[in-house]
């Protein structure tokens, strides 16, 4: 949830799943009721990710609005499909409690990077692997960065304490949007304490290597609380907030030339702006869920 639902202030836990229906044109929201176990707390800022290897929902973090400095956690559930159960999930050298960050299932592990952290922004990429509950850190072994063009150049095999990062991390952000992509992490925009960024980034987890390569064509303007999506081999980015919310149009990031496109001429009235929706794609379609647009809260 974004920090630009400013009232906001009264969270509750509820699981929707959408069903792909009968046809392209027809979908359906279902309840998710009668959960066994104990749901984590609600809280605003959460990551969750859709585990499908073992038909669970994973959810990490979050805080509380009404204390943002103390009122954080580094907590991790799973809620499985199947049995419709919550459970806690122990793990070892969790990250440090947080909101607004992203996590992504990549390579059979699950990638989790930057967020706030009571106050406190963040740019340090995380690891959990599910298959022996723990966690591990990626190193950075660089200050200054050469940016460098995909494919990227393979690294000696990783150390015990995680894969080292070769070249300059993005900066510390949150609200920004995270896509899991021809096995590399794509991330693009969000905030910051000095602003907001337009910028694009790329992790590849085999050559443990951060880059940011040049695209062309016109991007996405600056923001936080926008959503990203992947449809073949192209990513699909709307919404967010800067100074406001206005923005409707459709970014589409063709990751074959690196090229940027805007589909302005859709057909249909678009969705009013916002920040801190969720946006999922059913038959090729992108679905957009939720968000605020920073004035009514």
């Amino acid at each position: 949830m974004s920090e630009l639902c400013r009232d906001w202030s009264d969270p509750a836990l509820s699981l929707i799943q959408l069903d792909e229906g009968v046809s392209e044109d027809y979908v359906v929201w279902t309840p998710i009721l009668n959960s066994t176990g104990t749901p984590p707390t609600p809280l605003h800022g959460v990551m969750g990710l859709l585990d499908v290897p073992r038909l669970q929902t994973l959810l990490f973090g979050g805080c509380d609005p009404a204390r943002p400095r103390a009122g954080c956690s580094a907590a991790m559930a799973a809620h499985s499909i199947e049995r419709k159960a919550w459970t806690p999930i122990p793990a070892a050298g969790q990250p440090s409690p947080r909101s607004g960050g992203t996590a992504n299932a990549l390579g059979g592990d699950v990638y989790l990077f930057g967020g706030d952290a009571a106050g406190v922004l963040m740019n340090d990429l995380v690891v959990f692997h599910p298959s022996r509950l723990a966690w591990s850190r990626t190193q950075n072994t660089r200050t200054r960065l050469s940016p460098i063009a995909l494919p990227l150049t393979l690294l000696p095999p990783a150390s015990i304490a995680g894969p080292s990062v070769a070249g300059l991390k993005p900066p510390p952000r949150h609200e920004h949007a995270a896509v899991a992509l021809h096995d590399h992490l794509w991330i693009m925009g969000g905030g910051s304490d000095g602003g907001f960024f337009d910028d694009l980034w790329v992790y590849s987890p085999p050559d443990a290597r951060w880059s940011r390569p040049s695209f062309f064509g016109r991007g996405p303007s600056a923001r936080k609380g926008h959503a990203m999506a992947a449809v073949g081999p192209n990513l699909y980015v709307w919404g967010g907030c800067a100074a406001d919310c206005s923005d409707t149009a459709v970014y589409a990031l063709d990751t074959d030339t690196l090229k940027w496109s805007t589909r302005i001429a859709t057909t249909g009235a678009p969705p009013a702006a916002r920040a801190g929706h969720t946006m999922a794609v059913v038959h090729e379609r992108l679905v957009v869920l939720g968000g605020c647009d920073g004035k009514r809260g």
